[in-house]
């Protein structure tokens, strides 16, 4: 069962912790990436688009890594993964 805001009931807000960037940054905006996939490997007449939903830091402009596919995450960074 949800409460108002749309948290299960007895969850608050203030016990939850903010996702931060390396930068500090902690407000995020949303962007998409678009990744094309030839026709060869599907099958398909045409290539295919495949959007892909990330957040981006409003103080540097990198993505948040913490929401982004594995297979897009930053491997050099050792905190992820």
């Amino acid at each position: 069962m949800e409460g108002q805001n749309g948290l299960p009931l007895g969850v608050n807000l203030n016990d939850a912790r903010d996702m931060i960037c390396e930068c500090g940054g902690k407000i995020f905006m949303s962007g998409v990436r678009f990744k094309k996939l030839s026709k060869i490997m599907t099958g398909q007449p045409q290539d295919t688009i495949i959007p892909i939903e990330m957040y981006l830091c409003t103080a540097c402009g990198v993505p948040l890594q913490e929401l982004l596919p594995i297979e897009l995450q930053d491997k050099k960074n050792p905190l992820i993964n």
